[in-house]
């Protein structure tokens, strides 16, 4: 005896139902990977940000870089020879964590701050926001279908705080006549400046700094550099976006 009679002479189940099938599977798997996507983009904004407060209040990694203390468009930026963390050997605790929540939640953020009211075409927003556990700060995120991405750190002021950028990379710009900073590029993890890795827009409005920033992704969720023939296109989208902030 054998098995054949379960599967021989057995009708095929309707059309309707395996499309229907397919489909569901098909979103749990979109579903899942996009998750897992934004995931790792939190956790990669959860890095720049804990590069900023650890260059920020800790004195003993300032002291193992060797730095300039420059003030632009009212900022206090160290241009910096290297990166922040190359010297490090110990990690302090992060002070502040994030905690992801849905988009219609963004009503009730801490405090009120303005949205772009133009994006790129193509680009969305994503569908979970994160908030500091401090209340100081609040991150948005929006991307599209070619792996570049834009994210929006609006924080309250602090005037103490200190910003980190390469030798040279950090200029003064403005945002609906106000002064502004844009930083040209980021640091790869072997501590070299790449100037096409990343566009960095800071501003002050309203007591709030927006900090906002423009980049592109590979399949893992890493950082790829713009070409060099693409990077002043997205700068003026980076310009445009922020001066939609009003």
């Amino acid at each position: 005896m054998n098995d054949k009679f379960l599967y021989e002479n057995r009708p095929e189940p309707p059309k309707a139902f395996r499309d229907s099938l397919y489909a569901k599977l098909n979103q749990e798997e979109s579903e899942s990977q996009m998750f897992k996507k934004h995931l790792f983009q939190y956790s990669l904004a959860g890095l720049l940000i804990a590069v900023v407060l650890l260059f920020t209040i800790s004195a003993p990694v300032r002291a193992n870089v060797a730095n300039w203390i420059k003030q632009i468009a009212g900022f206090n930026v160290s241009e910096t020879t290297e990166s922040p963390l190359a010297k490090v050997t110990e990690m302090p605790s992060m002070i502040t964590v994030l905690t992801p929540l849905p988009v219609s939640e963004i009503k009730n953020a801490p405090f009120n701050f303005a949205m772009p009211q133009y994006l790129p075409s193509g680009f969305v927003l994503s569908q979970d926001f994160a908030i500091a556990q401090s209340k100081q700060w609040v991150l948005l995120h929006w991307s599209n279908n070619q792996a570049y991405e834009i994210s929006m750190l609006v924080e309250i002021y602090d005037k103490d705080l200190m910003l980190s950028a390469a030798q040279n990379s950090a200029v003064e710009t403005s945002v609906n006549g106000q002064p502004a900073l844009l930083i040209r590029g980021g640091w790869t993890s072997d501590s070299v400046w790449d100037e096409n890795r990343r566009l960095e827009l800071e501003w002050l409005k309203d007591g709030l700094r927006y900090d906002l920033q423009y980049y592109r992704t590979g399949d893992r969720g890493e950082i790829i550099p713009f070409d060099d023939s693409e990077t002043s296109a997205r700068l003026d989208e980076l310009m445009q976006i922020a001066e939609s902030i009003k």
